[in-house]
Order: structure tokens, then C-alpha cells, then sequence
């Protein structure tokens, strides 16, 4: 935990602890997030506030809004990702 502007921020491992997923699960996240936004829609996860050492935080306010995400449903948070043709 850190405090930026007055603000308490939680790093990636410690936003994981609180959605129960491992760090590699949120950066799959912020990767495919990124690459959304890239692609003009919407992020998945709020984007992290990086430090000039490359550490990144969310505040607790985007960390909550993460957990939140983590409680979806795989088809929730990615939709009918089947390409089989129902007959």
C-alpha cells in the first residue's frame, strides 16, 4: 500500500489478495485491457497509476471496481467466446 496525492493506492499483488486471483491473472487483465483500449473500447480493469520505477497502483476506489470485476462469471467478463455453430 502506498499513499499518492492523499490517496491510499494497492499495488498488483496486493489488489490480487483482495480479488482471490493470482498477479499473473490481473496482468492478464491489464494486458488485455490495454489492448482494448487500443482497439477504442471500453477497458476491463481501471488502467494503474505507474511510478517512474514502473510500479503500479490502483486506488482503493479503482481497486474495489477490480474485485468487483473478479466476481463475474467467465462468461460475464468475456461474453459466448464459443465458435461452434449451434445446429
Amino acid at each position: 500500500m502506498k499513499i499518492i496525492n492523499n490517496v491510499i493506492h494497492y499495488t498488483v499483488t496486493e489488489t490480487a489478495q483482495l480479488c482471490g486471483k493470482s498477479t499473473q491473472t490481473l496482468k492478464m487483465w491489464m494486458k488485455a485491457s490495454d489492448k482494448k483500449e487500443e482497439a477504442g473500447e471500453e477497458r476491463l480493469i481501471p488502467k494503474p497509476h505507474v511510478e517512474p520505477n514502473g510500479y503500479k497502483y490502483w486506488s482503493a476506489e479503482d481497486a474495489q471496481k477490480i474485485v468487483e470485476y473478479s466476481q463475474l462469471t467467465h462468461k460475464e467478463r468475456y461474453g459466448n467466446m464459443s465458435t461452434k455453430e449451434e445446429p
